[in-house]
């Protein structure tokens, strides 16, 4: 019953907005059908970019945290090795 009422009062609103305006329905139907159809195009370039954009900050995000972590093992490595060449250097020479 409520849903039937609310249908009757959008469909009247909707019907006193075309006779308030003065151009034909035919011209009035075809510009807001273009005008739908260019706002839903719009979002949908939108939103694809913004997928396209987030997408590719997780990639970097990710390809930063990978190449973080090698240079952080890069770095231990060099560490290991020049205690390593220091341990070889005192063992060769002791007088030093």
């Amino acid at each position: 019953m409520i849903m039937n009422a609310v249908k009757e009062h959008a469909m009247a609103s909707a019907v006193n907005e075309i006779v308030a305006y003065r151009s034909p329905p035919h011209k009035l139907l075809r510009f807001f059908i273009r005008s739908r159809d260019g706002w839903k195009n719009k979002c949908r370039q939108r939103k694809t970019a913004l997928k396209r954009m987030t997408n590719r900050a997780d990639a970097l995000r990710r390809s930063r945290e990978h190449w973080k972590v090698l240079a952080q093992q890069r770095e231990r490595e060099l560490e290991e090795l020049r205690c390593e060449l220091d341990v070889q250097k005192t063992s060769r020479w002791p007088g030093n």
